[in-house]
């Protein structure tokens, strides 16, 4: 008995336990970004309000659930074969908080890979796929309440559900990772490894929550009759706020780092077929005792033919820090 009270309660009570770490972390992180960044756009400021108002359901559940099964049902084992609503419903919750993580990935990766739709169009269907596979295991489990029977009757449902969440978790990555290689320019150290940061630190991201999703679904499959599973899923939702979260923030901690001018322009340009684009981290500062902020300039040329006159136009300067800054999963102005 004390074996399965360990990976059962003991397992769960764990996941609460950390959990409740994450929704501090959380806490602490809105505030940090309401405080710095008051003049970020209405969508991103918006987007985090959601996020914590979307984990702090989720922690109030997980509460509620700790408290039926250890104090409600205190020395009644059968109690823990059987699923509580709470734990029902947070299923769909983590859903809808990977689905605003998603999106917000999304147009990161639809920004740094010149408006193309195609890998935007399938994140989107990845996480549409995350929110309506979730919702339907959450129906579910309310139909069959016994937790041993989950693996056997909605076990496609999970697997399918928390799949797309990987493999979009993935994919935003590795287009990330791909996107942002390619503005290395091999000249600049400097800039080079502030691009290396962003990618490691996209690389962690990506890993961690593709990570704990394929432990959800092994332990599920593995070990139906405990409540391990349903412990590490607690965390999902906690990774996928944080991480948004901490890119945002990640701006403030990046700005002027190395450098002592107060402003300062690092350009890096390509050339193709007529179009010339010049992308430019340039570092301004108040005054010599203010750390400098980043902004990122893009300059777009285009050579255009028409009836036999030759165009040189569309030109746009844009100003990425008055929302975001360099960081690839901030939020990016676009200025038409």
């Amino acid at each position: 008995m004390g074996q399965n009270l360990n990976e059962t309660v003991g397992a769960l009570l764990l996941g609460s336990l950390f959990t409740a770490v994450g929704y501090g972390i959380t806490t602490m992180q809105t505030y940090m970004y309401m405080t710095r960044f008051p003049k970020d756009p209405k969508i991103m400021r918006y987007t985090v309000w959601s996020l914590l108002i979307l984990d702090t359901t989720h922690i109030t559940l997980s509460w509620h659930m700790v408290y039926y099964y250890l104090i409600l049902n205190y020395d009644n084992p059968p109690a823990l074969e059987r699923s509580v609503w709470s734990f029902d419903i947070t299923v769909v919750v983590t859903a809808v908080i990977t689905v605003v993580a998603h999106c917000f990935y999304a147009r990161r990766v639809f920004i740094l890979g010149g408006r193309q739709w195609f890998l935007t169009i399938i994140i989107l269907c990845l996480s549409a796929m995350r929110l309506i596979f979730g919702t339907i295991v959450t129906v579910r489990l309310f139909q069959i309440r016994e937790l041993a029977l989950v693996p056997h009757k909605i076990g496609v449902e999970v697997g399918v559900g928390m799949g797309a969440g990987t493999l979009a978790d993935f994919i935003i990555t590795v287009s990330l990772v791909w996107f942002l290689r390619g503005h290395r320019s091999g000249f600049n150290s400097q800039t080079d490894n502030l691009l290396d940061r962003i990618i490691f630190w996209t690389i962690n991201n990506g890993l961690l929550t593709s990570i704990v999703g394929l432990v959800v679904i092994l332990t599920c499959i593995i070990m139906p009759y405990n409540m391990i599973y349903l412990a590490v899923h607690l965390l999902l939702s906690k990774l996928y706020a944080n991480a948004l979260l901490a890119t945002l923030n990640f701006r403030k901690s990046h700005r002027g780092r190395g450098l002592d001018d107060e402003d300062t322009t690092i350009q890096l340009s390509g050339m193709s077929r007529g179009r010339r684009t010049e992308s430019g981290l340039q570092f301004s500062g108040k005054d010599s005792t203010t750390a400098p902020v980043v902004h990122v300039v893009t300059t777009t040329t285009t050579d255009m033919q028409f009836e036999g006159m030759s165009k040189v136009g569309s030109h746009s300067d844009i100003d990425f820090d008055r929302e975001e800054s360099i960081h690839p999963l901030g939020g990016l102005k676009e200025d038409a």
